[in-house]
Formats: structure tokens, sequence, C-alpha cells
């Protein structure tokens, strides 16, 4: 899966190694979070109309999370190593 400019920006800024495994983030706020990013920092920024399009789907998002951090399926969902930083 070939990662966006816009998703490594995302990790390098908002996101953190979680250290144990009670710190690791469900997919779904992990997401909103990589969009709201992406359409504030991105290159698709000034065209609104373009943004959906460039932006990675949620199944393209996961595949592209569970290629780099691995996922654990619990009830909840997928959770991924990570976790937010602040205000991300």
């Amino acid at each position: 899966m070939l990662r966006s400019d816009a998703f490594d920006d995302w990790v390098r800024r908002c996101t953190d190694t979680a250290s144990e495994p009670r710190e690791w983030t469900r997919a779904t706020p992990l997401y909103e979070s990589y969009l709201r990013h992406a359409k504030t920092y991105g290159a698709n920024r000034p065209d609104k109309r373009l943004a959906k399009e460039e932006l990675a789907t949620e199944t393209a998002w996961g595949k592209m999370m569970g290629s780099l951090f691995g996922r654990k399926r619990k009830a909840g969902g997928n959770y991924y190593p990570l976790r937010l930083k602040r205000d991300a």
C-alpha cells in the first residue's frame, strides 16, 4: 500500500507510540484525527472539491496503518499501538 504525504505527516505530528497495550487507540478516533489534519495541513487544503478524492478512505487508511503498526481486533473494533498527541 502506497502511503500519502498527508498520512506520513499526520503520523509524525499527531501520534506517539503507545508504550503499553492499555494505551492503544481505537481506529475511529485515529482516522478522524487523520482527516482533520489532512484537511487542515494537506496539499489538498485550498481546493475542497479535491479534498475528498485525495484523502485516504477508511479502508485504505486501515491498510496503511496495519502495514506500519499492526493492529489488534477487540470487541470495540480495531486498535493500533499509537496514542494521539494533545490537540491532534
